[in-house]
């Protein structure tokens, strides 16, 4: 929300490129305006971009502890989200990505990748082994997402 002091500054900002405008020849009004245009474009265009790119580092240790426990059902048997890698190096095939997870995960793990995107669903022993299922799949470069719905069998 904007406080009267923004709006005041705004407004100041407006008139004063207003008045600017209206001093300029032809083209140099189509060339502030293009000018304008393009600033109110990027900006517009660039903050959803930048804030996709915030990953988990922007959040505090007590965040990152509830973002996991979250991710578990009230009766801790059941781990479940979505999650984005963002691995450097070549990217690999989907069925490269798939030789390598099946070889990370315990054969009651049902597995599917499609275009990057994992996703696995079954039973793992407990949440540890989970996590460090669904890290080591975020490191394979070529996987952009992984979306899972694990339960525990201990």
């Amino acid at each position: 929300m904007m406080s009267s002091f923004d709006l005041l500054a705004l407004a100041m900002g407006v008139a004063a490129i207003a008045g600017i405008f209206i001093q300029l020849s032809r083209r140099g009004q189509t060339g502030a305006l293009a000018a304008i245009l393009t600033t109110v474009l990027m900006t517009a265009f660039a903050s959803p971009v930048m804030a996709a790119a915030a990953n988990d580092n922007a959040l505090s240790d007590g965040q990152k502890a509830l973002q996991e426990t979250l991710k578990t059902t009230p009766q801790n048997n059941q781990y479940q989200g979505i999650e984005y890698a963002q691995a450097k190096g070549k990217p690999l095939s989907d069925r490269e990505i798939t030789r390598r997870v099946q070889q990370e995960i315990p054969d009651s793990v049902k597995l599917s990748v499609s275009s990057g995107s994992v996703r696995l669903s079954g039973q793992v022993s407990n949440r540890d082994m989970a996590q460090q299922v669904i890290q080591d799949i975020k490191e394979m470069p070529g996987v952009h997402e992984i979306s899972y719905d694990l339960g525990f069998s201990s």
